[in-house]
Protein backbone atom coordinates (compact mmCIF):
# COMPACT_ATOMS: atom_id res chain seq x y z
CA UNK A 1 0.00 0.00 0.00
CA UNK A 2 1.88 3.37 -0.83
CA UNK A 3 -0.10 5.94 0.65
CA UNK A 4 0.00 9.54 -1.49
CA UNK A 5 -1.15 11.73 0.84
CA UNK A 6 2.39 13.32 2.09
CA UNK A 7 2.12 14.73 5.97
CA UNK A 8 5.05 15.69 7.98
CA UNK A 9 2.68 16.09 11.30
CA UNK A 10 4.55 17.22 14.48
CA UNK A 11 2.13 15.23 16.83
CA UNK A 12 4.56 12.03 17.09
CA UNK A 13 3.42 9.26 19.47
CA UNK A 14 5.94 9.17 22.11
CA UNK A 15 5.44 5.91 23.66
CA UNK A 16 4.93 3.77 20.98
CA UNK A 17 4.00 0.49 22.35
CA UNK A 18 0.49 2.10 23.16
CA UNK A 19 -0.36 1.23 19.93
CA UNK A 20 -0.43 -2.70 20.31
CA UNK A 21 -3.65 -4.13 21.66
CA UNK A 22 -1.79 -5.88 24.82
CA UNK A 23 0.84 -5.31 27.25
CA UNK A 24 4.54 -6.28 25.35
CA UNK A 25 7.06 -7.88 27.24
CA UNK A 26 10.34 -6.38 27.54
CA UNK A 27 11.79 -7.95 24.13
CA UNK A 28 8.94 -6.24 22.23
CA UNK A 29 9.46 -2.53 23.98
CA UNK A 30 12.76 -2.89 22.95
CA UNK A 31 12.22 -3.40 19.27
CA UNK A 32 9.41 -0.85 19.11
CA UNK A 33 12.16 1.76 20.81
CA UNK A 34 14.67 0.42 18.14
CA UNK A 35 12.51 0.88 14.97
CA UNK A 36 11.37 3.84 16.24
CA UNK A 37 14.44 5.47 16.08
CA UNK A 38 15.57 4.21 13.07
CA UNK A 39 12.15 5.23 11.21
CA UNK A 40 12.84 8.71 12.29
CA UNK A 41 16.63 9.19 11.86
CA UNK A 42 18.11 10.06 8.57
CA UNK A 43 21.54 7.64 8.84
CA UNK A 44 20.25 4.13 8.71
CA UNK A 45 18.82 2.70 5.74
CA UNK A 46 17.43 -0.70 6.36
CA UNK A 47 16.50 -2.98 9.75
CA UNK A 48 16.24 -6.24 10.09
CA UNK A 49 13.74 -7.51 12.12
CA UNK A 50 13.83 -11.76 13.03
CA UNK A 51 11.79 -13.96 15.13
CA UNK A 52 11.06 -17.24 15.35
CA UNK A 53 7.21 -18.28 15.41
CA UNK A 54 5.06 -16.98 18.27
CA UNK A 55 7.76 -13.70 18.91
CA UNK A 56 5.27 -10.91 17.81
CA UNK A 57 6.61 -9.75 14.59
CA UNK A 58 3.64 -9.11 13.01
CA UNK A 59 2.36 -7.35 15.53
CA UNK A 60 5.53 -5.09 16.10
CA UNK A 61 5.25 -3.99 11.92
CA UNK A 62 1.37 -3.05 12.93
CA UNK A 63 2.35 -0.91 15.60
CA UNK A 64 5.15 0.81 13.45
CA UNK A 65 2.78 1.14 10.55
CA UNK A 66 0.31 2.63 12.70
CA UNK A 67 2.60 5.09 13.82
CA UNK A 68 4.45 6.01 10.93
CA UNK A 69 1.06 7.04 9.36
CA UNK A 70 -0.29 8.53 12.21
CA UNK A 71 2.75 11.78 11.41
CA UNK A 72 4.08 10.69 7.78
CA UNK A 73 1.97 8.67 6.42
CA UNK A 74 3.71 6.90 3.09
CA UNK A 75 4.34 2.88 3.81
CA UNK A 76 4.44 -0.03 1.48
CA UNK A 77 3.47 -3.15 2.91
CA UNK A 78 4.87 -6.24 0.47
CA UNK A 79 5.55 -9.45 0.36
CA UNK A 80 7.22 -11.75 -1.76
CA UNK A 81 4.20 -14.07 -2.92
CA UNK A 82 0.72 -13.53 -3.51
CA UNK A 83 -0.40 -15.79 -0.55
CA UNK A 84 1.87 -13.91 2.18
CA UNK A 85 0.18 -10.55 1.01
CA UNK A 86 -3.29 -11.61 1.49
CA UNK A 87 -2.12 -13.31 5.05
CA UNK A 88 0.19 -9.96 6.56
CA UNK A 89 -3.02 -7.62 4.96
CA UNK A 90 -5.80 -9.63 6.70
CA UNK A 91 -3.46 -9.50 10.29
CA UNK A 92 -2.45 -6.13 9.29
CA UNK A 93 -5.27 -4.82 8.67
CA UNK A 94 -3.70 -2.56 5.89
CA UNK A 95 -3.52 -2.99 1.88
CA UNK A 96 -0.55 -5.36 0.84
CA UNK A 97 0.80 -6.31 -2.44
CA UNK A 98 3.71 -8.62 -3.83
CA UNK A 99 7.04 -6.95 -4.56
CA UNK A 100 6.67 -8.40 -8.04
CA UNK A 101 3.79 -6.01 -8.91
CA UNK A 102 5.26 -3.06 -6.91
CA UNK A 103 8.47 -2.51 -8.80
CA UNK A 104 7.97 -4.83 -12.28
CA UNK A 105 6.57 -4.21 -15.57
CA UNK A 106 6.66 -7.24 -18.13
CA UNK A 107 8.27 -7.54 -21.80
CA UNK A 108 8.86 -9.49 -24.64
CA UNK A 109 11.79 -11.23 -25.50
CA UNK A 110 11.98 -12.18 -28.96
CA UNK A 111 14.15 -14.83 -30.70
CA UNK A 112 15.56 -14.12 -34.26
CA UNK A 113 12.60 -14.68 -36.39
CA UNK A 114 10.41 -12.36 -34.21
CA UNK A 115 8.82 -14.88 -32.09
CA UNK A 116 7.89 -14.14 -28.77
CA UNK A 117 10.23 -16.84 -26.61
CA UNK A 118 9.69 -15.33 -22.99
CA UNK A 119 8.42 -12.52 -20.93
CA UNK A 120 10.80 -10.42 -19.02
CA UNK A 121 10.35 -8.66 -15.18
CA UNK A 122 11.93 -5.74 -15.60
CA UNK A 123 12.39 -3.43 -12.98
CA UNK A 124 10.43 0.40 -12.85
CA UNK A 125 11.83 3.50 -12.10
CA UNK A 126 11.17 5.06 -8.81
CA UNK A 127 10.41 8.64 -9.34
CA UNK A 128 8.81 9.40 -6.15
CA UNK A 129 10.63 12.28 -4.25
CA UNK A 130 9.21 12.23 -1.08
CA UNK A 131 10.30 9.71 2.18
CA UNK A 132 8.75 5.91 2.01
CA UNK A 133 8.97 3.60 4.33
CA UNK A 134 9.09 -0.24 2.90
CA UNK A 135 8.02 -3.20 5.11
CA UNK A 136 8.67 -6.54 3.57
CA UNK A 137 6.94 -9.48 5.40
CA UNK A 138 8.02 -13.01 5.02
CA UNK A 139 11.47 -11.51 4.36
CA UNK A 140 13.19 -15.19 4.18
CA UNK A 141 11.93 -15.83 0.67
CA UNK A 142 13.63 -12.79 -0.96
CA UNK A 143 15.53 -14.39 -3.01
CA UNK A 144 19.17 -12.99 -4.32
CA UNK A 145 19.74 -15.62 -6.78
CA UNK A 146 18.09 -14.33 -10.68
CA UNK A 147 15.78 -16.50 -11.55
CA UNK A 148 14.53 -18.14 -14.64
CA UNK A 149 11.49 -20.47 -15.90
CA UNK A 150 10.71 -21.63 -19.36
CA UNK A 151 7.98 -18.42 -19.55
CA UNK A 152 10.00 -16.01 -17.35
CA UNK A 153 13.15 -14.11 -16.73
CA UNK A 154 15.08 -11.73 -14.67
CA UNK A 155 18.12 -10.04 -15.25
CA UNK A 156 18.93 -9.81 -11.41
CA UNK A 157 17.68 -11.38 -8.32
CA UNK A 158 14.52 -10.00 -7.07
CA UNK A 159 16.41 -8.19 -3.74
CA UNK A 160 19.26 -6.92 -5.83
CA UNK A 161 16.17 -5.21 -7.88
CA UNK A 162 14.15 -4.42 -5.00
CA UNK A 163 17.16 -2.42 -3.02
CA UNK A 164 18.20 -0.67 -6.10
CA UNK A 165 14.32 0.39 -6.70
CA UNK A 166 14.08 1.74 -3.37
CA UNK A 167 17.75 3.26 -3.12
CA UNK A 168 16.86 5.15 -6.48
CA UNK A 169 13.72 6.93 -4.88
CA UNK A 170 13.89 9.53 -2.10
CA UNK A 171 17.22 9.64 -0.42
CA UNK A 172 15.76 8.81 3.24
CA UNK A 173 14.16 5.81 2.14
CA UNK A 174 13.59 3.15 4.62
CA UNK A 175 13.09 -0.89 4.42
CA UNK A 176 11.78 -2.77 7.00
CA UNK A 177 12.36 -6.20 5.87
CA UNK A 178 10.35 -9.12 8.82
CA UNK A 179 11.15 -12.71 8.76
CA UNK A 180 12.30 -15.88 10.79
CA UNK A 181 15.81 -17.04 9.79
CA UNK A 182 14.93 -20.05 10.80
CA UNK A 183 12.41 -21.08 8.07
CA UNK A 184 13.83 -22.40 4.91
CA UNK A 185 15.71 -19.86 2.57
CA UNK A 186 14.61 -19.10 -0.82
CA UNK A 187 15.31 -22.17 -3.61
CA UNK A 188 18.91 -22.27 -5.33
CA UNK A 189 19.98 -19.87 -1.82
CA UNK A 190 21.75 -21.00 0.93
CA UNK A 191 20.58 -18.28 3.76
CA UNK A 192 17.98 -16.22 3.05
CA UNK A 193 20.41 -12.83 2.63
CA UNK A 194 17.71 -10.60 3.24
CA UNK A 195 17.79 -11.30 6.87
CA UNK A 196 21.25 -11.57 7.00
CA UNK A 197 22.85 -7.82 8.14
CA UNK A 198 26.13 -8.55 6.86
CA UNK A 199 26.01 -9.34 3.39
CA UNK A 200 23.36 -6.58 2.55
CA UNK A 201 26.17 -4.13 4.35
CA UNK A 202 28.85 -5.44 2.51
CA UNK A 203 26.76 -5.91 -0.99
CA UNK A 204 24.36 -2.95 -1.15
CA UNK A 205 26.46 -0.60 1.05
CA UNK A 206 23.68 0.17 3.41
CA UNK A 207 24.07 0.86 7.18
CA UNK A 208 21.93 -1.43 8.84
CA UNK A 209 20.53 -2.37 12.35
CA UNK A 210 18.77 -5.37 13.54
CA UNK A 211 16.91 -6.96 16.30
CA UNK A 212 16.23 -10.62 16.91
CA UNK A 213 12.69 -11.13 18.87
CA UNK A 214 13.60 -14.61 20.83
CA UNK A 215 10.72 -14.21 23.52
CA UNK A 216 6.99 -16.18 22.70
CA UNK A 217 4.26 -13.93 23.34
CA UNK A 218 2.27 -14.74 26.55
CA UNK A 219 -0.80 -15.41 24.17
CA UNK A 220 1.08 -18.46 22.23
CA UNK A 221 2.09 -19.70 26.01
CA UNK A 222 0.52 -23.43 26.05
CA UNK A 223 0.68 -23.91 22.30
CA UNK A 224 2.29 -27.13 21.43
CA UNK A 225 2.27 -26.27 17.85
CA UNK A 226 4.81 -22.59 19.21
CA UNK A 227 6.66 -25.23 21.70
CA UNK A 228 7.17 -27.86 19.19
CA UNK A 229 8.92 -24.77 16.86
CA UNK A 230 11.01 -23.63 19.75
CA UNK A 231 12.09 -27.06 20.46
CA UNK A 232 13.11 -27.26 16.68
CA UNK A 233 14.76 -23.48 16.75
CA UNK A 234 16.67 -25.04 20.16
CA UNK A 235 17.78 -28.33 18.54
CA UNK A 236 19.22 -26.52 15.40
CA UNK A 237 21.24 -23.50 17.85
CA UNK A 238 22.63 -26.47 19.78
CA UNK A 239 23.30 -28.84 17.00
CA UNK A 240 21.56 -31.56 19.03
CA UNK A 241 18.79 -34.43 17.78
CA UNK A 242 16.12 -33.79 16.11
CA UNK A 243 13.24 -33.46 19.25
CA UNK A 244 9.85 -35.49 19.39
CA UNK A 245 6.86 -33.40 18.28
CA UNK A 246 3.80 -33.15 19.68
CA UNK A 247 0.55 -33.77 17.42
CA UNK A 248 -2.70 -33.50 17.56
CA UNK A 249 -4.61 -36.73 18.69
CA UNK A 250 -7.67 -37.72 16.16
CA UNK A 251 -10.43 -39.80 16.47
CA UNK A 252 -9.92 -41.54 13.58
CA UNK A 253 -9.68 -44.92 12.69
CA UNK A 254 -5.73 -44.29 12.58
CA UNK A 255 -6.13 -42.98 8.96
CA UNK A 256 -5.51 -39.29 8.88
CA UNK A 257 -5.98 -39.06 5.28
CA UNK A 258 -9.54 -39.88 5.88
CA UNK A 259 -9.67 -36.74 8.56
CA UNK A 260 -8.06 -34.80 6.23
CA UNK A 261 -10.74 -35.71 3.60
CA UNK A 262 -13.23 -34.88 6.39
CA UNK A 263 -11.63 -31.62 7.03
CA UNK A 264 -11.73 -30.42 2.78
CA UNK A 265 -15.27 -31.34 2.64
CA UNK A 266 -16.42 -29.86 6.18
CA UNK A 267 -14.37 -26.34 6.09
CA UNK A 268 -13.18 -26.08 2.30
CA UNK A 269 -9.46 -26.27 1.40
CA UNK A 270 -8.47 -23.01 2.99
CA UNK A 271 -8.37 -24.52 6.21
CA UNK A 272 -5.81 -27.07 6.20
CA UNK A 273 -3.12 -28.47 4.28
CA UNK A 274 -1.14 -31.71 3.35
CA UNK A 275 3.08 -31.13 3.64
CA UNK A 276 5.47 -33.67 2.46
CA UNK A 277 9.08 -33.57 1.32
CA UNK A 278 9.24 -35.85 -1.73
CA UNK A 279 7.33 -35.80 -5.00
CA UNK A 280 6.82 -39.34 -4.83
CA UNK A 281 4.98 -39.28 -1.44
CA UNK A 282 2.94 -35.88 -2.91
CA UNK A 283 1.86 -37.51 -5.96
CA UNK A 284 0.89 -40.63 -3.88
CA UNK A 285 -1.26 -38.95 -1.01
CA UNK A 286 -2.97 -36.32 -4.13
CA UNK A 287 -4.33 -39.64 -5.42
CA UNK A 288 -5.53 -41.09 -1.95
CA UNK A 289 -7.19 -37.63 -1.49
CA UNK A 290 -8.47 -37.49 -4.98
CA UNK A 291 -10.16 -40.70 -4.87
CA UNK A 292 -11.80 -39.80 -1.57
CA UNK A 293 -12.94 -36.25 -2.37
CA UNK A 294 -14.75 -37.44 -6.10
CA UNK A 295 -14.98 -41.49 -5.99
CA UNK A 296 -11.88 -42.50 -7.97
CA UNK A 297 -12.47 -40.68 -10.55
CA UNK A 298 -11.24 -40.97 -14.56
CA UNK A 299 -11.16 -37.96 -15.62
CA UNK A 300 -7.72 -35.57 -14.43
CA UNK A 301 -9.19 -33.01 -13.55
CA UNK A 302 -13.13 -32.68 -12.29
CA UNK A 303 -15.12 -30.18 -10.76
CA UNK A 304 -13.94 -28.46 -7.55
CA UNK A 305 -10.54 -29.51 -8.28
CA UNK A 306 -7.72 -27.79 -5.96
CA UNK A 307 -4.82 -26.64 -8.49
CA UNK A 308 -1.34 -24.88 -7.86
CA UNK A 309 0.63 -23.07 -10.47
CA UNK A 310 3.85 -24.51 -11.11
CA UNK A 311 4.68 -21.73 -13.34
CA UNK A 312 3.65 -18.19 -13.76
CA UNK A 313 0.61 -17.85 -15.98
CA UNK A 314 0.38 -14.14 -18.36
CA UNK A 315 -2.35 -14.09 -20.96
CA UNK A 316 -4.73 -10.86 -21.38
CA UNK A 317 -2.37 -8.65 -19.50
CA UNK A 318 -3.54 -11.02 -16.71
CA UNK A 319 -0.27 -12.28 -14.50
CA UNK A 320 -0.90 -15.06 -12.13
CA UNK A 321 2.33 -16.21 -10.35
CA UNK A 322 3.82 -19.65 -9.56
CA UNK A 323 2.58 -21.16 -6.37
CA UNK A 324 -1.21 -19.56 -6.93
CA UNK A 325 -3.86 -21.62 -5.67
CA UNK A 326 -7.26 -21.82 -7.72
CA UNK A 327 -10.01 -23.92 -7.52
CA UNK A 328 -11.88 -25.25 -10.45
CA UNK A 329 -15.53 -24.44 -10.80
CA UNK A 330 -16.70 -25.29 -14.63
CA UNK A 331 -15.09 -27.84 -16.96
CA UNK A 332 -15.52 -28.58 -20.42
CA UNK A 333 -15.85 -32.92 -21.00
CA UNK A 334 -13.77 -32.03 -24.19
CA UNK A 335 -10.19 -33.08 -24.21
CA UNK A 336 -8.01 -31.16 -26.82
CA UNK A 337 -4.77 -33.31 -28.11
CA UNK A 338 -2.36 -31.49 -30.16
CA UNK A 339 1.06 -31.71 -30.94
CA UNK A 340 1.75 -34.36 -28.27
CA UNK A 341 -0.44 -32.36 -25.41
CA UNK A 342 -3.60 -32.93 -24.60
CA UNK A 343 -5.71 -29.72 -22.67
CA UNK A 344 -8.87 -28.76 -21.24
CA UNK A 345 -10.95 -25.66 -20.90
CA UNK A 346 -11.83 -24.50 -17.15
CA UNK A 347 -13.27 -21.66 -14.76
CA UNK A 348 -11.36 -21.32 -12.31
CA UNK A 349 -11.26 -19.24 -8.66
CA UNK A 350 -8.06 -17.97 -7.42
CA UNK A 351 -8.58 -19.26 -3.84
CA UNK A 352 -5.62 -16.74 -2.57
CA UNK A 353 -8.05 -13.60 -2.88
CA UNK A 354 -11.31 -15.38 -3.14
CA UNK A 355 -11.51 -13.75 -6.66
CA UNK A 356 -13.04 -15.47 -9.73
CA UNK A 357 -10.81 -15.06 -12.93
CA UNK A 358 -12.84 -14.06 -15.72
CA UNK A 359 -13.16 -16.25 -18.97
CA UNK A 360 -12.43 -19.53 -19.79
CA UNK A 361 -8.71 -20.80 -19.82
CA UNK A 362 -6.65 -23.90 -20.75
CA UNK A 363 -5.08 -26.34 -18.71
CA UNK A 364 -2.22 -28.32 -20.17
CA UNK A 365 -3.05 -31.96 -18.52
CA UNK A 366 0.09 -33.36 -19.37
CA UNK A 367 1.92 -31.42 -16.91
CA UNK A 368 -0.16 -32.40 -14.23
CA UNK A 369 1.84 -35.64 -13.41
CA UNK A 370 5.53 -34.62 -14.72
CA UNK A 371 7.91 -34.16 -12.31
CA UNK A 372 10.37 -32.39 -14.68
CA UNK A 373 10.35 -28.45 -14.01
CA UNK A 374 11.02 -27.86 -17.89
CA UNK A 375 8.48 -28.70 -20.89
CA UNK A 376 9.76 -30.65 -23.41
CA UNK A 377 11.59 -28.54 -26.12
CA UNK A 378 11.01 -30.56 -29.39
CA UNK A 379 6.96 -31.08 -28.13
CA UNK A 380 6.70 -27.26 -27.37
CA UNK A 381 8.53 -26.46 -30.94
CA UNK A 382 5.80 -29.03 -32.18
CA UNK A 383 2.99 -26.89 -30.79
CA UNK A 384 4.04 -24.22 -32.26
CA UNK A 385 4.65 -24.87 -35.74
CA UNK A 386 0.38 -26.27 -35.28
CA UNK A 387 -0.97 -23.15 -33.36
CA UNK A 388 0.45 -20.99 -35.83
CA UNK A 389 -0.56 -22.42 -38.86
CA UNK A 390 -4.19 -21.63 -37.47
CA UNK A 391 -3.66 -18.40 -34.96
CA UNK A 392 -3.69 -15.22 -36.93
CA UNK A 393 -2.72 -13.32 -33.98
CA UNK A 394 0.00 -15.79 -32.81
CA UNK A 395 1.14 -15.43 -36.80
CA UNK A 396 1.13 -11.41 -36.57
CA UNK A 397 2.42 -11.12 -32.77
CA UNK A 398 4.58 -14.19 -32.34
CA UNK A 399 3.57 -13.72 -28.87
CA UNK A 400 2.85 -16.79 -27.09
CA UNK A 401 0.81 -14.81 -24.85
CA UNK A 402 -2.12 -14.49 -27.81
CA UNK A 403 -3.04 -18.35 -27.68
CA UNK A 404 -4.79 -20.00 -25.32
CA UNK A 405 -2.80 -23.42 -25.99
CA UNK A 406 1.40 -22.12 -25.87
CA UNK A 407 0.51 -20.23 -23.19
CA UNK A 408 -1.81 -22.72 -21.03
CA UNK A 409 -1.83 -23.18 -17.41
CA UNK A 410 0.85 -25.58 -16.09
CA UNK A 411 -0.45 -26.79 -12.73
CA UNK A 412 0.04 -29.55 -9.97
CA UNK A 413 -2.43 -31.22 -7.97
CA UNK A 414 -2.84 -29.25 -4.27
CA UNK A 415 -3.87 -31.49 -1.69
CA UNK A 416 -0.39 -31.97 -1.30
CA UNK A 417 2.54 -30.52 -1.74
CA UNK A 418 5.63 -29.68 -0.92
CA UNK A 419 6.98 -27.48 2.07
CA UNK A 420 8.68 -24.96 0.04
CA UNK A 421 5.10 -24.94 -1.91
CA UNK A 422 3.70 -24.01 1.40
CA UNK A 423 6.10 -20.50 2.92
CA UNK A 424 4.16 -17.74 3.27
CA UNK A 425 0.92 -19.22 3.93
CA UNK A 426 -0.93 -20.76 6.87
CA UNK A 427 -3.47 -22.79 7.87
CA UNK A 428 -5.88 -23.77 11.26
CA UNK A 429 -4.42 -27.57 10.46
CA UNK A 430 -1.10 -29.21 8.89
CA UNK A 431 -1.31 -32.97 8.12
CA UNK A 432 2.01 -33.64 7.72
CA UNK A 433 4.17 -36.57 6.34
CA UNK A 434 7.73 -36.19 8.17
CA UNK A 435 10.78 -37.93 6.18
CA UNK A 436 14.02 -38.44 8.58
CA UNK A 437 15.33 -35.16 8.62
CA UNK A 438 19.45 -34.73 7.51
CA UNK A 439 21.24 -32.24 9.61
CA UNK A 440 20.51 -28.61 9.67
CA UNK A 441 18.24 -28.19 6.46
CA UNK A 442 16.53 -31.08 6.86
CA UNK A 443 15.36 -29.26 10.52
CA UNK A 444 14.86 -26.39 8.93
CA UNK A 445 12.51 -28.29 6.66
CA UNK A 446 10.29 -29.59 9.46
CA UNK A 447 10.23 -26.41 11.33
CA UNK A 448 8.85 -24.39 8.15
CA UNK A 449 6.24 -27.25 7.68
CA UNK A 450 5.10 -27.04 11.62
CA UNK A 451 4.65 -23.34 11.66
CA UNK A 452 2.74 -23.49 9.00
CA UNK A 453 -0.06 -24.70 11.55
CA UNK A 454 -2.20 -21.87 13.55
CA UNK A 455 -3.59 -24.33 15.52
CA UNK A 456 -3.55 -28.09 15.02
CA UNK A 457 -0.45 -30.19 13.81
CA UNK A 458 -1.17 -34.27 12.50
CA UNK A 459 1.14 -36.56 11.57
CA UNK A 460 0.42 -39.35 8.68
CA UNK A 461 1.58 -42.08 10.15
CA UNK A 462 0.18 -44.18 7.02
CA UNK A 463 -1.48 -43.55 4.03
Amino acid sequence: MAITIRRQSENKISDISTLLDFNPNEDQKEALNQIKDFVDNTIDNVFVLTGAAGTGKTSIMKAVISYINSYLGDFNLLAPTGRAANIIAQKSNFDAQTIHSHIYSISEIKDSTGRVIKLRFNAKSNAKDYKEVFFVDESSMLSDVASESDDFVSENSLLLDFMNYVKNGNENNKIIFIGDSYQLPPVESVESRALDVEFLTKEYGVTVKSFELTKVMRQGEGSYVLENSQMIKESINNNTLMPLLKYSELDSSNNQIDDYVKDINEFGYEKSICLAWTNNTIRDINKQVRNRLYDNPTDQIVVGEHLILTSGFYMNKKYIANGTFVKVIKVSQKIEGIAGYRFVTVYIINTDNGQELEGSYKINLDTIDNHEESMDSEKMKALWHERFKVNKDLRESKNKADDEYLSAMQVKYAYAITVHKAQGGEWDKVYMYPEQPSGKEGKRLIYTSVTRARKELVEIKKY
